[in-house]
């Protein structure tokens, strides 16, 4: 296993639009970013089980404390493997791969064990959640397509029961909460996240964040990609411990921004909108109702974004700060038109472009040591 970690300054200043619509930018953001003067030394600390072949031994997707006063860390295989670290010892804690018949970590990169997230009160009521991928057509789909798609894969969020959650291997239950269909294998269900800085009372204490990407079905039909009748290219936010969902298995937090909109053509799952690939979310502990979206880009811009409540983030009509025409060339940007706010789309507080480097895949606003104070920490793991 191997560690990059590279350090972005948030600049968090305001950008100035007015460009027309002109001709394709080749170059979006010419200026590269500035090596700092900070230098972090890496030791190698633990080694994950190989779980394949070469090259690739492990498929490490995503690191997380759990947040229960252990001190406990666990880390997902994208190959169905969940280890529970305690100090230097690193155990089986599961394996999605005995649970789900179905499960798969092929054939594209959208597929495996994505992520997995700590009920706030994991500690008395042993309580977490994944979200893996099975093949499409294997069990009932809550959400799809508007359009009638082939089915290539669903995305499948499970919320697992401990019978005591101080062990280091799994033993208890899971039930289904939620299902996504998907035409093809990309932009899935790829994070599921609590805000751990919010105490009890805080409408957002154990609220389960999901991020659902545009399942690359703008490459099929923009139409499919910038609506708020749809689950796809949205941040949904669900109580996993209610149950007036259509479905029964969740809750639908009244405190949702399109919950009391009076249209029966929004969902009520939907927090925000508007992202192709939502990757990973992070909160400011410093500020814990400031939530930070990575959102990965087509094959312009990688974004940082603020999220606000039914905020709309422009996919598939923007790209970080610059317009999209998905319908004759998802490949090319151009700058934004005059009329611009008239759409009240909302930007990135960070962008950067494949000049700098490719695919944003997460980070956490750090608040230790104070030479560090104010920068986002983006880790990216790689097998």
């Amino acid at each position: 296993m191997t560690l990059f970690v590279r350090i972005i300054l948030f600049l968090l200043t305001s950008i100035g639009y007015g460009s027309s619509l002109e001709a394709q930018i080749s170059d979006p953001i010419p200026e590269a970013i500035e090596p700092g003067e900070i230098v972090m030394p890496l030791e190698d600390w633990l080694q994950a089980p190989a779980t394949g072949p070469e090259p690739t031994l492990a498929r490490l997707s995503v690191m997380k404390p759990a947040y229960d006063g252990s001190g406990r860390i666990f880390l997902a295989d994208l190959r169905g493997q969940m280890y529970a670290i305690d100090g230097d010892d690193m155990t089986d804690y599961a394996n999605l791969t005995d649970v789900f018949p179905d499960f798969v970590d092929a054939p594209e990169r959208g597929s495996g064990f994505h992520a997995f997230a700590f009920h706030p009160d994991f500690s008395s009521n042993g309580k977490f959640y994944t979200v893996h991928t099975e093949p499409g057509s294997s069990g009932v789909a809550d959400f799809g397509p508007l359009l009638e798609l082939e089915s290539t894969l669903q995305s499948v969020v499970t919320e697992w029961t401990a019978n005591d959650s101080s062990l280091q291997v799994f033993s208890g239950t899971q039930r289904e909460v939620l299902r996504i269909e998907y035409p093809i294998a990309f932009h899935n269900i790829q994070e599921v996240a609590f805000n751990h800085h919010v105490g009890r009372g805080h409408e957002d204490y154990g609220m389960l964040y999901v991020c659902v990407g545009d399942g690359a079905a703008v490459n099929l039909n923009p139409v499919l990609g910038h609506r708020l009748d749809s689950v796809y290219s949205t941040l949904l936010r669900i109580d996993p411990l209610g149950s007036d969902s259509e479905n029964g298995q969740y809750g639908v937090p009244d405190s949702n921004p399109f919950v009391n909109d009076n249209s029966g053509d929004t969902l009520g799952e939907i927090y925000a909108w508007g992202f192709r690939n939502p990757h990973r979310i992070c909160w400011d502990p410093a500020n814990p109702d400031r939530m930070f979206l990575a959102d990965i880009g087509q094959s312009q811009i990688e974004e940082i974004n603020l999220v606000i409540k039914g905020g709309d983030y422009g996919w598939s009509e923007r790209e970080g700060t610059f317009l999209l025409d998905a319908e004759s060339d998802d490949t090319v940007v151009y700058p934004l038109p005059p009329n611009d706010t008239d759409f009240d789309y909302l930007y990135p507080v960070a962008q950067y472009d494949h000049d700098d480097g490719m695919a944003i895949t997460g980070g956490f606003v750090y608040r230790g040591l104070q030479q560090l104070i104010g920068l986002l920490k983006l880790v990216h793991l790689d097998g």
